[in-house]
């Protein structure tokens, strides 16, 4: 699931990293106790899929971040834009 972010919003993504860390990681834990013949898989499961975890919240975040960053600029332009329609008005009613 972790590996396919990249198709989905960052909502689901973010879904997806909670569901990880709530169920999955637990899984691993528990079967780390009942299942000490699959230690060496179930750490390297868990390993992946920390790995994966990491990288992305860290990309979400950027990700996140640089999207606020362009809806400002957006939202600062279309303030802009309506003040120049503004003058424009003005100007041709005159």
């Amino acid at each position: 699931i972790l590996q396919g972010l990249h198709y989905v919003s960052s909502w689901m993504a973010r879904r997806n990293v909670y569901e990880t860390k709530t169920y999955y990681f637990p899984m691993c834990i528990y079967a780390k106790e009942q299942y000490p013949e699959l230690l060496g898989c179930i750490n390297t499961l868990m390993e992946k899929l920390r790995n994966l975890v990491e990288l992305t919240e860290m990309m979400l975040n950027r990700y996140e971040d640089r999207e606020n960053e362009l809806l400002q600029e957006i939202l600062a332009l279309k303030e802009e834009n309506a003040a120049i329609k503004g003058i424009i008005q003005r100007m041709t009613q005159v």
